[in-house]
């Protein structure tokens, strides 16, 4: 298996989102991986973003296997998603989602890009009870394959609220205190 090298202020090896936000995605080798694109942060954004996240949810909305992490920052950055559907996943051969669930970590690594050049890298552990669901919930996803069109009208119906409402919705972990 071929490893991707990680290095601060130099091109990100992995998939650059195309406009600001947060995807959650699986790396080649199974790992969570959170893919903040940022650009030209203030420097309260970077600021919070440097605190990380102070808590997190995974909502499920009832009608569909779409679901969505929502992740807490300080303020200005605030309340941020991400949806997630691992039926996505059926378009790569390297068995990315057999991998996650195979595995039995509880790392996410969260990697903020400035365009392609990577600014930062983070290391959480997130909550047993966390993972229990989110791995339910790909066993789910896993078995049902979608299609891009039916991904975006399942997140309509997730953005039908706001990223605040989400993390109330959605089963709620803390991650760590507030910044002071």
């Amino acid at each position: 298996m071929k490893y991707s090298k990680y290095e601060v202020d130099k091109p990100f090896p992995g998939p650059i989102p195309s406009g600001d936000g947060f995807s959650f995605e699986f790396g080649p080798d199974g790992n969570m991986m959170l893919i903040v694109q940022y650009r030209k942060p203030t420097a309260d954004e970077q600021k919070a973003l440097e605190f990380g996240f102070i808590r997190y949810a995974i909502y499920e909305h009832p009608d569909i296997l779409t679901m969505c992490w929502v992740f807490q920052f300080p303020r200005p950055v605030h309340c941020v998603d991400a949806p997630f559907h691992a039926g996505l996943y059926v378009r790569y051969t390297d068995d990315r989602v057999e991998k996650f669930l195979a595995g039995e970590a509880h790392s996410l690594m969260t990697f903020v890009l400035d365009g392609n050049i990577l600014k930062m890298i983070r290391q959480s552990v997130l909550r047993p009870e966390a993972m229990t669901i989110f791995r339910d919930i790909v066993c789910r996803q896993a078995t049902q394959p979608i299609t891009q069109e039916h991904y975006k009208d399942e997140i309509d119906l997730i953005y039908q609220y706001t990223p605040e409402q989400l993390l109330t919705k959605g089963s709620v972990f803390l991650h760590k205190g507030e910044p002071e």
